[in-house]
């Protein structure tokens, strides 16, 4: 079910290099702050942008770059941020176009 998700989340970080992509469920967050605080390289900070549920999740500041570490992803009591390798994006979203899932 999780593979789903990929196709329909923004993506708020990309690192070709890596091969990796930062996503965030935007009205999942609860606005804990705790993604914010756990970053090692100070890239997460709140946004001025209410979700459905009135509260701010984070966004990547500007100009900051994103270890992809996974500590954001780990923290979070929402399970709302993740990181997803950029090849498994492209396969289920190109499973999604073939109408083939794989559950």
């Amino acid at each position: 079910m999780g593979e789903l998700c990929i196709t329909y989340m923004p993506q708020i970080y990309v690192d070709e290099s890596k091969g990796k992509r930062l996503f965030l469920q935007f009205n999942r967050c609860g606005g804990c702050g705790y993604c914010i605080e756990v970053c090692p390289k100070n890239t997460l900070e709140k946004s001025s942008t209410i979700n459905e549920r009135l509260l701010n999740p984070p966004t990547v500041r500007s100009g900051a770059e994103c270890s992809l570490c996974r500590l954001c992803e780990y923290i979070c009591p929402d399970f709302s941020i993740y990181v997803v390798d950029i090849d498994k994006a492209k396969e289920v979203k190109e499973e999604k176009k073939e109408g083939e899932w794989h559950l």
